[in-house]
């Protein structure tokens, strides 16, 4: 009736859709245990979908308040009152039928209701026996988690307890290298100690025995050739000469003693190099004289940085050990050396620690042949003790005996301007490393400078430039 009065509902089919969705979703029995989650998704979803349905049939089986869109057209819109009047012949006709529909929703709702509460009973009952049939599980696995986490908690004791036994073993074993370094160097340097007095004494046996054997030597031949008397009367003066060489070898053993060693003197003397390169020395093309050269450091300086330079010393020993390590080395006063040269012939004159073993005149007539024999623009270097320093002025000056006096650094380079030269300038050098006074306060620093302050000084001058 419905599908003729009205063909976009049909009756039968949509009952037929009905039944179709109420018997998806009837639930399993309740002692099948087939059911699962995927059973309760489906149930769920089929509901929703016959909640959909039951909205679409109840909107169709009210009562049509105006005609259908598609019957808005001739010859159905002429009246309005007939369009009124046949909707009113249609409602009354099809009463019943609307009751019977609604009826029907009613009841079809209703049984979704019932299903929808069985589902979720069932998801009850699922959830129920799935949480009773994993609990032997849960226990277990807590009890493995428990044991497991004491395994643990040994595991972690045992190895605290090796990595301090570790520890413990490997502080020892600091300690152990620790003594053993320390043991070692303190080895090294007995070792390098014993070492410099053999080479020292070495050196010092080895030019005393060269110094008797030239000795003996010498007297046999004057025996050969005379009697006692005459040797006595003829060669005196030759003998105290000999006596005087033999004074050589006990010096050279000495400054090896208390000068420093090699290796220390020669860093020392590398502090003069940025000053010899300031003053161009090298291109008046002529070369350094070092007066007092000793065991030859200046010297290798000066080879070492491509400087032609010469030595002059008055100890045989010096001479020979220069002499053996290639340096152009000859025996004389250092005085007398320099009166034997021209005038305007050197780049430099230079001379480290020999002043102070000079008398008064003889460091005058030093300076006035320095400046005569130096090329215009040449230089001069003297390195003496300081005086300033009172533990080196009243003490370590008088360790060697052949020093005269100490020279006071600003008369030093008073008698160096009153020679002539220029732009003299003083140089403190080598002060003590370790200084117990505090250095932020002016009256610490007074006691800081008398006591431990530089240790020897340069004076430093030039000759005036054409």
């Amino acid at each position: 009736m419905i599908e003729s009065s009205n063909p976009e509902i049909n009756t039968s089919d949509l009952m037929e859709r009905i039944r179709q969705e109420i018997r998806s979703c009837q639930p399993l029995g309740k002692n099948d245990d087939t059911y699962s989650g995927h059973f309760i998704k489906d149930a769920s979803y089929n509901l929703n979908v016959l909640e959909e349905h039951l909205k679409t049939a109840e909107f169709f089986s009210q009562t049509p308040q105006k005609f259908p869109d598609k019957l808005a057209h001739f010859p159905f819109t002429l009246s309005k009152r007939f369009q009124g009047f046949f909707l009113r012949f249609y409602g009354f006709i099809f009463k019943k039928q609307r009751v019977v529909n609604a009826s029907l929703i009613h009841s079809i709702r209703e049984l979704a209701q019932f299903n929808q509460n069985a589902v979720s009973e069932i998801q009850q009952r699922f959830v129920a026996q799935i949480d009773a049939e994993l609990e032997p599980f849960r226990e277990l696995n807590q009890s493995i988690h428990h044991e497991f986490q004491e395994a643990i908690h040994r595991l972690h004791s045992q190895l605290e307890e090796k990595h301090s036994q570790l520890e413990e073993k490997i502080l020892l074993a600091d300690r152990l290298i620790i003594q053993l370094q320390q043991g070692i160097q303190v080895t090294q340097s007995q070792f390098s100690t014993f070492q410099k007095e053999q080479l020292s004494n070495n050196s010092y046996f080895k030019y005393d025995l060269m110094q008797q054997k030239r000795l003996t030597t010498f007297l046999l031949n004057k025996g050969c050739q005379g009697s006692e008397q005459a040797i006595l009367q003829s060669e005196t003066v030759d003998i105290d000469a000999e006596k005087e060489r033999l004074l050589d070898s006990i010096y050279f053993a000495f400054e090896d003693k208390f000068r420093g060693s090699y290796e220390d003197i020669l860093e020392r003397l590398r502090y003069y190099i940025t000053i010899l390169e300031e003053a161009h020395i090298e291109s008046l093309n002529s070369e350094v004289l070092d007066l007092g050269c000793g065991r030859g450091e200046w010297l290798e300086v000066m080879r070492d940085i491509g400087y032609s330079a010469k030595g002059v010393d008055a100890n045989a020993v010096m001479v020979e050990i220069c002499q053996s390590r290639g340096f152009d080395v000859q025996q004389d006063d250092a005085l007398t050396c320099l009166k034997q040269l021209p005038s305007n012939h050197l780049a430099a004159v230079t001379g480290f620690h020999i002043i102070e073993h000079m008398s008064f005149p003889s460091f005058l007539d030093l300076v006035n042949e320095a400046i005569r024999v130096l090329k215009p623009g040449g230089m001069v270097i003297f390195e003496t003790p300081n005086p300033r320093n009172l533990v080196v002025g009243a003490c370590d000056f008088y360790c060697d005996p052949t020093h005269q006096k100490p020279l006071f650094p600003e008369t030093m380079k008073y008698f160096l301007e009153l020679a002539g030269f220029l732009k003299v300038d003083i140089h403190y050098l080598h002060p003590v490393e370790e200084i117990p006074f505090p250095q932020n306060l002016p009256e610490w620093k007074i006691l800081s400078d008398f006591f431990y302050g530089p240790r020897d000084y340069a004076i430093i001058g030039y000759k005036l430039k054409d």
